[in-house]
């Protein structure tokens, strides 16, 4: 049962991530006027999903590979992005989308600075592994796009409240193919 609740999860950041992306799409089309013609170029961004291995959402297990307050790798994070920096190694991709993630116990300011650690020691870690910083996009969102509900955890103690936000201290990972199309009219 909380497997497939945590496949649901990961499925509905995916969803909003391509939605994310189709919208960003619509902002970044051009018109180009020639003496004769218009030409419209359009840039889509496709998932790259690595035959399904991404879009990832790491430290989704029932204990949680970020400990709280923690910006530091375990070896299973570790293991899943050697994985994933192999394949990138030989795959097609234009951007690869790191975003880190919080609880939201403690200071707004804080969550994003630790958002932003997450992301980059992530980032960091691929980077050593072969993948090009200039294909990364990494950034910490804090504690914003929970994926617990607050009543899940409402009247909690301390120790009780870390355990039930385990799910959001993770880091995603996107990656996204660039696709242009030109018409001319």
């Amino acid at each position: 049962m909380a497997e497939r609740a945590r496949q649901a999860e990961i499925e509905a950041a995916a969803r909003a991530r391509q939605a994310e992306l189709e919208a960003a799409e619509r902002e970044r089309r051009g018109r180009v006027e020639t003496a004769a013609n218009q030409v419209l170029i359009g840039e889509n961004e496709k998932l790259q999903t690595l035959d399904g291995i991404l879009p990832a959402v790491l430290n989704m297990d029932d204990k949680g590979q970020f400990d709280f307050d923690s910006y530091a790798l375990s070896d299973a994070v570790k293991a899943q992005l050697d994985e994933i920096a192999a394949r990138l190694a030989v795959a097609p991709y234009d951007r690869l989308h790191v975003v880190g993630f919080t609880d939201r116990i403690g200071p707004e300011d804080y969550n994003r600075k630790l958002s932003e650690k997450r992301a980059w020691s992530v980032a960091g870690y691929l980077m050593d592994k072969g993948v090009p910083p200039y294909k990364l996009k990494v950034e910490g969102k804090g504690e914003t796009g929970s994926l617990v509900a607050e009543e899940e955890c409402k009247g909690l103690k301390r120790d009780a409240l870390i355990e039930c936000l385990q799910r959001d201290r993770r880091v995603e990972l996107v990656a996204t193919v660039k696709e242009y199309n030109l018409k001319v009219q």
